[in-house]
């Protein structure tokens, strides 16, 4: 079966006979599936506004790509608590000091620009957390 006979099966399914859309929706076995046609449903009808959904902390579940890679850089999730990331900037900076790798000028150089990129992401999620962003 062919992705455009999969395309066909899904909106025959979510369409009557005549090309009408139907008055309820499909029944699911997958609760995230449920959930996923539940948000197309509600954006459909315009109820969803981009960047506007919170967290239950309050906190715009969206953040800047900026700050997603500023995560990346200190090797946790997006949005991990604080203290999560605290510690592993702390394991980090550990494992890429400067004076660790003070033997080799290659590796020193390195070990140096990588402690500052995680000193400035580790500064600006500090930051987001506290509420200055």
């Amino acid at each position: 079966m062919g992705i455009f006979d999969r395309f066909d099966s899904l909106i025959r399914t979510i369409l009557d006979d005549d090309g009408t859309r139907t008055r309820e929706s499909p029944p699911f076995a997958d609760p995230d599936e449920r959930l996923a046609w539940e948000e197309l449903e509600s954006y459909m009808r315009g109820e969803h506004q981009q960047g506007t959904t919170t967290s239950s902390t309050g906190r715009r579940s969206e953040m800047p790509a900026s700050l997603r890679r500023d995560f990346r850089n200190l090797e946790v999730r997006v949005g991990a608590p604080f203290p999560e990331v605290q510690r592993n900037y702390k394991r980090l900076m550990a494992a890429f000091h400067p004076d660790r790798h003070s033997s080799d000028p290659v590796r020193l150089q390195t070990a140096t620009e990588v402690t500052k990129k995680l000193n400035q992401s580790f500064q600006r999620i500090r930051a987001y957390y506290e509420g200055g962003a």
